[in-house]
């Protein structure tokens, strides 16, 4: 049956009504999509629910809309700004899953980026169209800090961590969660798993994790602040193993690793910090200086050394495709002493 965009919106209004209350406004945002602002009464906590109602003219398999909860008290007009934000994210196409940066997402200006994610993690939510269901997805707000773990870790893991922690997504002055950590801690998990079953000389050979005295010390001796991912990695394990084929270095290493690089090599920055070396010069380092990232540093003979910049933006996501690596087969494999060496 075929339905004009009044009906579909007037449809999607309806299930919005049904599924969260009645609004007490409605935003016009351009585009023929609205923004309906939704409150509880005024003696119960207070909150806005913002809901799209257009997003989803488009019919069809990936039809969405879009709410984002706001904890607080938020006048209709302090949330416009975030309504027309939200009917934006909108035109990006997201799926759940993804993380996407959205600047200037006012009273949410700290968070540089959002979650795109089922309203009920683990589940489907619909709304009722003329033209067929209609997914309901919800958007988080996150800091920078939490985007690249949060895409690691999915939407079920951070709402068990904000449960846990007691912080609450929506609330525009909440602090960052530990994500990296969480992700850091599932991703070493699957390491591990895999060396004890396939690379146990490797297994065996992960140390027990730094005190905080070590990784200050090693911190001021770099003259550098440790990333935290990469901080609690050696706070897990201090050295030992392999990764990626290369030799995990201890805490008490790194500095001198680090020092004996930059009076050598000219290609070298104060800003890298060496993480695993193959014992002649090559190595894996996290750059904490105006470019951040992962970087893999090649010595050469008889000339400046080659510098590569890797996709991983921070030690976690590097050491999650060293994981996938692992887990897909084909990329490394345990030798006969039971070491893990690349294909």
């Amino acid at each position: 049956m075929n339905t004009t965009g009044h009906d579909h919106r007037a449809a999607i209004g309806a299930a919005w009504r049904e599924l969260l209350g009645t609004p007490v406004a409605t935003l016009e945002i351009d585009l023929g999509v609205e923004v309906l602002v939704i409150q509880p009464p005024p003696d119960e906590e207070p909150f806005s629910y913002l809901a799209t109602v257009g997003l989803s003219d488009a019919a069809g398999a990936n039809a969405f809309e879009l709410l984002i909860a706001i904890a607080g008290r938020h006048t209709v007009g302090e949330l416009a700004g975030l309504g027309n934000r939200l009917v934006a994210l909108g035109g990006m196409g997201p799926m759940p899953g993804r993380v996407l940066a959205l600047d200037g997402l006012s009273p949410f200006d700290r968070m540089p980026a959002v979650l795109v994610a089922d309203y009920v993690p683990g589940e489907i939510e619909w709304l009722a169209a003329p033209a067929g269901r209609v997914r309901v997805l919800s958007v988080w707000p996150l800091f920078s800090s939490e985007s690249d773990a949060a895409t690691l870790l999915g939407d079920i893991e951070i709402m068990r961590l904000s449960h846990r922690t007691k912080v609450d997504l929506m609330d525009p002055g909440r602090a960052p969660l530990a994500i990296e950590t969480l992700a850091l801690d599932r991703i070493w998990a699957d390491v591990e798993g895999w060396l004890r079953k396939h690379a146990p000389r490797a297994a065996e050979g992960l140390r027990e994790g730094a005190t905080d005295a070590l990784l200050d010390e090693l911190s001021d001796q770099l003259g550098l602040t440790l990333p935290a991912d990469y901080r609690a990695s050696l706070a897990r394990h201090d050295g030992g193993g392999s990764l990626g084929g290369y030799e995990y270095l201890r805490a008490d290493s790194v500095s001198s690793v680090a020092q004996g690089m930059a009076a050598v090599d000219p290609a070298w920055r104060r800003t890298f910090i060496p993480f695993a070396s193959d014992g002649c010069g090559n190595l894996f380092c996290i750059d904490v200086g105006e470019s951040p990232g992962v970087v893999s540093f090649e010595r050469e003979s008889g000339c400046q050394s080659e510098v590569a910049r890797l996709r991983s933006r921070t030690f976690t996501a590097w050491l999650a495709r060293y994981r996938d690596d692992l887990l897909a087969g084909g990329v490394y494999a345990a030798d006969e002493d039971g070491l893990v060496t690349p294909l």
